[in-house]
């Protein structure tokens, strides 16, 4: 696995995002902010998880995936969601990724459970996940959680790792974990967190500035010579590194 790493600094932490305003990977599933700001006063249980219309194939759209929907599943903690050929693939904070076998389903199975291996408590745990561009016939999950520390006056470790799949994505083995990047963070919260495929194949990567309930280490944003707070882009193949 061949990776290069850079970085942009910002002044705020986020969502990773592709440059240039680009969207997710063909499959990649998209989050429904709901509509209008102004619409203050909705029935969060009314939002969609999904935006059906945004995924046409053979059999029309894909029906939506509404939040009273993901609470009937159910999920603890949930908080990413990725659609691939019908199925539903949810994160959960509290450390396993859950497959939804269709919109209608009210069961889930965990798929991969990396409980042992993260931290717990403010902005900590699985905190978001991406399905290779090319999944199921590339079987890798890319995964972004946090980790202990032995690092003196750290926090945890920010781990970003990939998982393989052989059965086509009823489970990812977490012998297979291979990390990509792994950076300490010294506060309790403001953590790495979403992970997206660009339209360039590049794994965009939105790190958190590591700071503290107090945001003593805001700052760490507008420094060139550390990974907190900024946008990450990680060549993940060699179909992305040939672009």
């Amino acid at each position: 696995l061949g990776s290069v790493v850079f970085f942009t600094s910002v002044g705020c932490t986020g969502d990773a995002a592709a440059p240039g305003g680009g969207s997710p990977g063909a499959d990649s599933t998209v989050a429904d902010a709901g509509g209008d700001a102004a619409a203050t006063n909705r029935d969060i249980n009314d939002d969609p998880i999904i935006d059906g219309p945004s995924f046409t194939g053979d059999g029309g759209p894909t029906p939506f995936f509404s939040y009273a929907h993901a609470l009937e599943a159910p999920f603890s903690q949930p908080i990413e969601v990725e659609q691939r050929d019908g199925h539903y693939f949810v994160a959960e904070q509290i450390g396993t990724i859950r497959r939804v076998e269709d919109a209608t389903a009210t069961t889930s199975s965990v798929v991969l459970d990396l409980k042992s291996r993260i931290t717990l408590g403010y902005d900590q745990g699985i905190l978001g996940f991406a399905l290779h561009p090319s999944f199921p016939a590339t079987p890798y999950l890319y995964v972004t959680y946090t980790a202990p520390t032995t690092t003196p006056d750290m926090s945890f470790t920010s781990v970003i790792a990939r998982y393989e799949t052989t059965d086509g994505g009823l489970t990812f083995d977490p012998a297979t974990e291979k990390k990509i990047l792994t950076f300490e963070h010294p506060g309790v919260n403001h953590n790495n967190d979403s992970l997206v495929f660009g339209p360039d194949g590049m794994l965009y990567i939105s790190s958190g500035d590591g700071s503290s309930p107090a945001d003593t280490n805001y700052q760490n944003a507008q420094k060139t010579d550390v990974l907190l707070g900024k946008i990450l882009g990680v060549v993940v193949d060699a179909s992305a590194a040939a672009r």
